[in-house]
């Protein structure tokens, strides 16, 4: 992705966030997880295996916010519309979620992360 590739995109992404176009994410207990082993830093692969052993579950693709870091993020939709977070993450913290909008191009050709400036906000 070229600079004003990315600049544009990260404007988008900015736009979004301030019309609060964010999700709650809910963190797998480890009841729910029953024994499934996620490894950390590989959210997409961790999604991609839980819903090849959990038909009927659809992977989400989006960025989660981390106080204007956003980091390409993969989660769950258990079939409830709700949003689960298989992954785990240093910390547990309520994030809000970003859904992945087409529009900005395919998933897997966006940078990992974005930093979002106040002055963009």
């Amino acid at each position: 992705m070229d600079r004003d590739a990315c600049y544009r995109l990260c404007l988008r992404l900015t736009e979004r966030l301030s019309r609060g176009d964010t999700r709650a994410l809910r963190c797998a207990t480890e009841k729910e997880l029953n024994g499934f082993k996620a490894i950390r830093s590989r959210c997409h692969e961790n999604v991609d295996r839980w819903c090849r052993l959990h038909p009927g579950h659809v992977p989400v693709r989006g960025w989660l916010n981390s106080g204007g870091i956003l980091d390409r993020h993969s989660v769950v939709d258990p079939g409830d519309g709700t949003l689960l977070d298989i992954s785990p993450r240093r910390d547990a913290a309520q994030l809000p979620f970003l859904l992945h909008d087409t529009e900005d191009g395919p998933f897997d050709t966006l940078p990992h992360q974005v930093i979002v400036t106040r002055l963009l906000l």
